[in-house]
């Protein structure tokens, strides 16, 4: 299980509990809560849309009260109430009837559309009063729901489910968590505790104790929810930040955001400035790099948290606080705002005061939620603006490869990039265009693939679903070969010489013993005999010849050209020649030449001599260079190499007179 640094949020949201008799008593409690950002990998959306082939979204939900209304969706609901108790209340009432068939519906409905419900906390506390149903309705169900989530996605949705858990149902709380898994079950349990404002110390260890964890464990998950809330003074502030400093501590800088997360909650938002002077005076100068960037994170996290309640709000408050933005702390506010508001974020984000730092900001939230909610942002893709859909999707792509590369590749199928890398040029002149993500994003992904499972990639990329034509195909499978050459260069060689050969493109077993030379230049060498003949052998051979000329085994370069036909052989020398001439320095670039084997060969790496000279990893040869060089030039070259000698001169009389 991935292990990302977590951030914790503290948010406010409602919970309702219910108790029906002869007439309804509703039960509300408002109170902060602290949010998990556990990292998760998107879910497989098609298998969570079935069970067992029932069209389970078809269900119509009547309302359990005077008025008899039919609902056929849970945003139906949401749109009716304007309210969130009168909403909440409404979906109390609906579930108390519910079928068990009806609240797997409400259960799946809710993993396809969070942003339906307005907010992803709604969500969460909507989920929690249909599983707590469904648990007294069949318990064994429950378990399945939760288990056709994949891994990921069922810590996400475990964790904030548990914060939102309603206090009336502490019985049914320890049911769910017993019947999961012991990964799913600690996860669950962290997120109780950090939503639980209602249980004491006592009834928490109890409950541990009950679901099997030692004492010290759940008194260490309990202090360090309490430390958020200690109310403490700004002095008491300073001096916590003076005695921690020293000890480079990540443990310790997350205690200090906690306590300042107590401070500005309690003194209010005009108290967040100074705190925020705090982070910023930390002694740097003999702390770690890791040290340095978490007390960023930090700082952004606290900001983060403070505005859970009220994001609109703390935006604001942020835009004040200086002329310059800190697009740091805008980020943190605006991932939260997003969570509740996606529409009025990207509206205030639009406006002209921020129109600077809009796409670093709106760049910051994707990031954030595709990799920490990648399974929301793939379902609420509408969410984010259309331009950035690419961005989305290839985001959440480089989270998903390690667990399934499979499923990363085919979300390339959705981007407008693929299969053309980079963008369609076209399109550059339409001023509202915005390009996607660099090349080098989807080359990422498929190499990250192939790390993962490469059969499985060049299983993909082979199949008619990756819609390649055959050359496109070819620089992916190329790029393939490259990595698998690093992790397994014997099985990928084998699976090279198995790949078909495509009219006008070597073999990709030159690309494997290529890679493989920069790692293992022998073991490359010994698998040139088995290299198709043609241009495979032909590239393979150039490609080996150029690591021994890099290694100054120049005499060996040129003894394996002798394992080529004679016409190949030529190409292979002539190709050796060239690269001798980019040698330096002088020295050690005219002993190479020295020692090929012809005058052809030597006039060759001369002339690359002078093409390369001046340019960024040569230097200009001096007047006695050149000289020395020019008695190893045919008449033919020798002409060439002066009329390109005498263009650059002009070119470079040109420079200076401007």
């Amino acid at each position: 299980m991935n292990q990302p640094n977590k951030r914790f949020y503290i948010f406010a949201a409602f919970i309702l509990g219910f108790l029906l008799c002869v007439g309804i008593l509703i039960l509300g409690a408002l109170f902060w809560a602290k949010r998990d950002n556990s990292s998760t990998l998107a879910r497989n959306g098609e298998v969570l849309r079935s069970d067992h082939n029932e069209d389970l979204r078809s269900v119509e939900w009547q309302r359990q009260n005077s008025t008899s209304k039919t609902y056929s969706s849970l945003s139906d609901i949401a749109n009716e109430y304007s309210g969130l108790f009168d909403m909440k209340r409404a979906m109390l009432n609906l579930v108390d009837g519910a079928t068990e068939q009806e609240l797997v519906g409400m259960f799946r409905e809710s993993l396809d559309s969070p942003m339906d419900l307005g907010s992803i906390n709604t969500t969460h506390w909507l989920q929690s009063v249909v599983l707590t149903q469904l648990l007294n309705i069949n318990e064994t169900k429950v378990s399945n729901v939760i288990a056709q989530l994949n891994d990921h996605s069922a810590e996400s949705v475990v964790y904030g489910i548990m914060q939102e858990w309603s206090q009336v149902h502490v019985n049914e709380a320890i049911r769910f968590l017993t019947s999961l898994d012991s990964g799913l079950r600690s996860i669950g349990f962290q997120g109780l505790i950090a939503g639980s404002s209602f249980l004491s110390r006592a009834e928490l260890l109890a409950m541990g104790s009950e679901l099997g964890y030692e004492e010290e464990y759940v008194t260490s998950l309990i202090d360090r929810r309490q430390i958020a809330l200690e109310r403490v003074s700004l002095n008491d502030l300073k001096s916590e930040f003076e005695r921690r400093v020293d000890a480079d501590d990540i443990r310790h800088l997350y205690q200090l955001k906690q306590k300042a997360l107590s401070y500005v909650l309690a003194e209010g938002l005009d108290s967040l400035p100074p705190v925020l002077e705090l982070f910023d005076s930390l002694p740097m100068d003999n702390m770690s790099s890791m040290f340095r960037s978490m007390s960023d994170w930090f700082r952004a996290d606290l900001v983060s948290d403070i505005s859970q309640d009220d994001p609109e709000g703390v935006f604001e408050y942020i835009l004040r606080l200086d002329e310059d933005i800190d697009t740091e702390l805008l980020s943190a506010v605006s991932e939260v705002w997003f969570a509740t508001d996606p529409k009025a974020l990207w509206n205030r984000l639009s406006g002209e005061d921020l129109s600077s730092v809009q796409e670093e900001v709106t760049e910051d939230v994707i990031r954030h939620w595709c990799s920490q909610q990648p399974d929301i942002a793939l379902v609420s893709i509408n969410e984010f603006p259309t331009k950035y859909h690419d961005d989305v999707y290839l985001e959440v792509a480089k989270g998903m490869t390690d667990d399934d590369p499979v499923a990363a590749l085919e979300l390339l199928l959705l981007t407008s990039v693929w299969p053309e890398t980079p963008p369609d040029s076209s399109r550059t002149g339409d001023s509202s265009y915005r390009p996607p993500r660099p090349n080098f994003s989807i080359k990422q992904i498929v190499s990250d693939a192939t790390k993962a499972d490469p059969i499985a990639t060049i299983e993909w990329l082979n199949s008619e679903a990756s819609k390649l034509d055959d050359s496109t195909r070819q620089q992916y499978l190329d790029e393939v070969f490259k990595g698998w050459s690093s992790s397994d260069p014997e099985r990928a060689f084998e699976m090279a010489l198995q790949t078909p050969l495509t009219d006008g493109e070597s073999g990709l077993e030159a690309t494997v013993v290529g890679w493989l030379s920069f790692n293992d230049l022998d073991q490359a060498i010994a698998l040139l005999p088995r290299v198709r003949e043609g241009e495979t052998k032909a590239e393979a051979y150039q490609k080996i010849a150029r690591r021994l000329e890099d290694q100054d085994r120049l005499s060996d370069a040129i003894q394996l050209g002798n394992d080529l036909p004679e016409n190949d052989r030529e190409e292979y020398l002539d190709s050796l020649a060239s690269s001798v001439g980019t040698r330096t320095p002088f020295k050690y670039l005219e002993a190479g030449i020295r020692e090929l084997p012809s005058q052809e060969l030597q006039s060759r790496a001369a002339s690359a001599a002078f093409m390369f000279s001046g340019t960024a990893m040569h230097p200009d040869l001096t007047d006695q260079q050149q000289s020395q060089l020019k008695e190893y030039l045919t008449a033919d070259d020798a002409r060439f190499v002066k009329v390109m000698v005498d263009i650059k001169k002009k070119s470079d009389e040109g420079d200076a007179t401007q």
